[in-house]
């Protein structure tokens, strides 16, 4: 098993839920998925765009 698989294995025992080393390893690589396609999609957002949509939407919403 994989750094990455036993510290996703760890994480969800302290919630109480106990994964053997095959569904935590493949629990583990579509998280890694996610996240990949999460930074490929943000990588090029100024670091303010994304609060500053999420401020402006919450305003017109308010409004």
């Amino acid at each position: 098993m994989t750094d990455i698989a036993e510290t996703y294995r760890n994480l969800v025992a302290l919630q109480g839920v106990s994964l053997d080393e095959k569904r935590a390893a493949a629990a583990a690589e579509v998280l890694q998925r996610q996240l990949a396609a999460e930074q490929a999609a943000t990588r090029e957002l100024a670091f303010e765009v994304e609060p500053a949509g999420f401020a402006g939407t919450l305003n017109a919403g308010a409004k």
